[in-house]
């Protein structure tokens, strides 16, 4: 089942999707160009990862290059994938944190761009805006990231005759022949509220951007509860940011983040259908009944059991178990956390 665009668009059922989540992905292979993507970035760094690359870092990868455009490999039970409306041009991606999206969504795959310059589903990019939850905070980690891995990578020497990093840009010049604007591409990151996204173009070529990536742009608790910093958000995301796409209708947003709340914006384009949902908690379930024969992870070399178990138990110990519920485990209501449990009401028959 495959949309860009359904006015009669299903709602994305959270729990439900998290109740059924299928970490084998439901047979799900990487495409060729997923597993060259991450040979790619092994080349960049000039040495293997730390930890193996655990299937939904894959799966994300394909999302992004419009590889994905079947619901029966999303990991959720049948009733969910059922209901999963794709819209390539917007993806939602809502992980735990610890799994690496940003650095896979926000770092990587710009680096793989500016090598590519071409991407088949797409055709040319030349220039993806990332927005933060400030300038100084996030927009400037994610510019320092993609500096850190490529300024002094032999791997990027040869691919590109310059490279030019700042604290809000990363620029990259292939090697060649053709005009520079052919071979230029940009990747600039801006703070939320620190100026229109309308009126963005690249340096070289005064392109707009081809996508807009969202990348945890609410800073805290206080934020997701604030109703003018909230309504700001959504007015950046569902008009300024569409807006400022490219024509012809191949713009992409691509929101990344752990969730705060229900009402949240982020969390909206998950459960409204209107984005393609990427759902990924650390790991299947946590409970006092877990052990590690029974343990399912996300990406188990990063986080196994005894890591995840022992977060658990310090959060209930700490009472602060709603916010592992809510970060790790993407819950946003906890059956343990409740003031109210069941076995405090009495139930009676109406008649």
């Amino acid at each position: 089942m495959s949309s860009n665009g359904n006015n009669n668009i299903t709602k994305f059922d959270l729990d439900l999707a998290l109740d059924t989540l299928d970490l084998s992905f439901n047979g799900y292979i990487p495409s060729k160009d997923a597993l060259e993507f991450f040979v790619l970035m092994r080349l960049v760094e000039g040495k293997d990862f730390e930890f193996n690359t655990p299937l939904i870092h894959y799966f994300i990868v394909d999302m992004l290059l419009g590889k994905i455009d079947d619901t029966r490999y999303f990991p959720y039970g049948e009733e969910v994938r059922r209901n999963i409306e794709i819209n390539k041009l917007r993806v939602s991606i809502m992980m735990s944190r610890g799994l690496a999206k940003s650095s896979v969504v926000t770092c990587f795959f710009p680096v793989y761009t500016a090598i590519k310059g071409v991407i088949p589903t797409w055709g040319k990019q030349y220039f993806y805006l990332g927005l933060a939850a400030s300038a100084q905070g996030g927009g400037r980690v994610m510019a320092k990231a993609i500096q850190s891995m490529c300024e002094d990578s032999d791997y990027c020497k040869e691919i590109f005759e310059s490279m030019r990093f700042t604290e809000t840009e990363a620029e990259f010049i292939r090697k060649g022949s053709t005009k520079k604007d052919e071979r230029t591409f940009l990747f600039r990151t801006m703070g939320m509220g620190t100026g229109s996204v309308r009126g963005v173009r690249s340096n070289v070529g005064n392109h707009r951007p081809d996508a807009i990536f969202f990348d945890d742009c609410i800073p805290n608790t206080a934020a997701a509860y604030s109703e003018v910093q909230m309504k700001n958000f959504e007015e950046t995301l569902h008009a300024d940011a569409i807006n400022a796409l490219k024509g012809g209708g191949k713009g992409r947003i691509i929101m990344v983040f752990t969730p705060f709340t229900y009402n949240d914006p982020n969390v909206k384009t998950i459960t409204s259908g209107a984005f393609t949902p990427v759902v990924m908690p650390i790991c299947k379930e946590m409970h006092d009944g877990i052990n590690a024969k029974n343990y399912e992870g996300a990406w188990p070399a990063m986080h196994p059991y005894e890591a995840v178990k022992s977060q658990y138990v310090q959060a209930k110990r700490s009472n602060a178990l709603s916010a592992f519920q809510q970060e790790r485990m993407l819950r946003l209501a906890s059956e343990e956390d409740r003031m109210i449990t069941d076995d405090m009401l009495q139930w009676y028959d109406r008649k």
